[in-house]
């Protein structure tokens, strides 16, 4: 686990509960970020958001920070600016209203199943491909 894109709701309880989630199951070196401060609370969308973050930051290898964060009562490895990391492994923390829950985990591809994605996308089209 390298990377967790938290719901970050602003608020004592949801983010006591959601550090006591994160410090109970994970290591203590994990990058831990949340993006609400840059992108403000997109309602509906926002674990669509958190997606997106994890598929970026596995892709560029850059774990976005926690925009306007100034102090934490929690001991968590929060990203205070981007940094270059690697990330094979991400995880997107999700809690709506009403109870609406998920968690979503993002794993980086090896070459080799990359390669045969792609073998296999392509052959969809009539194409051949050479691993």
């Amino acid at each position: 686990m390298d990377f967790i894109h938290a719901h970050g709701t602003g608020t004592r309880l949801n983010d006591r509960a959601e550090a006591e989630i994160i410090q109970s199951l994970f290591p203590a070196n994990v990058a831990v970020s949340s993006t609400k401060g840059a992108t403000g609370h997109t309602l509906g969308a926002s674990g669509a958001m958190g997606a997106i973050f994890c598929l970026m930051a596995l892709h560029h290898q850059i774990v976005p920070p926690c925009v306007g964060l100034q102090n934490s009562a929690y001991s968590l490895n929060l990203i205070r600016q981007a940094q270059n990391a690697s990330v094979q492994i991400a995880i997107c923390f999700s809690f709506g209203f009403g109870g609406q829950n998920a968690v979503l985990a993002f794993a980086r591809p090896t070459v080799t199943q990359a390669k045969i994605e792609r073998s296999k996308f392509l052959s969809l089209f009539g194409e051949s491909y050479e691993a």
